[in-house]
């Protein structure tokens, strides 16, 4: 990333920042200057709270500082750009489906901003991840047969 493409680092996130790199240990002993600001450049749309109680959390059980992937994870659900949360799955990315014959339940990866996040990983992560049995199918939303 060029200085071009920095974005401006709120206090807030560079306090959140600082305190994880207090309490974990980095590889190589230090961190480059410009990692505040590329961190901040990549997880900028996971709300504040999010970010400062998912660091807390890692502090609390990594011996390392994680990798942007790894907080943003610890975050929580992936988080939509500014606006509207999907209509289909709350902003979410992926949504639960729920069988009347009392059939295991499916998971369908939403076809949003928000899905393309589960769709980055492999179905053995996300079946680690969501806690999910091997009965339990993982797939896009237009593999469903809508129940109409």
């Amino acid at each position: 990333m060029n200085a071009a493409e920095s974005v401006p680092v709120p206090p807030e996130f560079a306090k959140v920042f600082s305190r994880l790199v207090r309490r974990t240990q980095v590889p190589g002993g230090r961190l480059d200057p410009q990692a505040c600001a590329d961190y901040w450049t990549a997880l900028r749309d996971v709300p504040m709270d999010a970010l400062a109680e998912s660091a807390d959390a890692l502090a609390r059980s990594e011996v390392f500082f994680p990798t942007v992937a790894e907080w943003r994870r610890a975050a929580g659900p992936p988080h939509a750009a500014a606006g509207a949360p999907c209509p289909t799955c709350a902003g979410q990315g992926v949504v639960r489906i729920a069988y009347k014959s009392l059939e295991p339940f499916d998971l369908a990866i939403c076809l949003c901003r928000a899905g393309d996040v589960y769709r980055r990983f492999p179905d053995a992560v996300l079946r680690a991840r969501l806690a999910l049995g091997p009965e339990a199918r993982i797939a896009d939303l237009d593999a469903f047969e809508d129940p109409a």
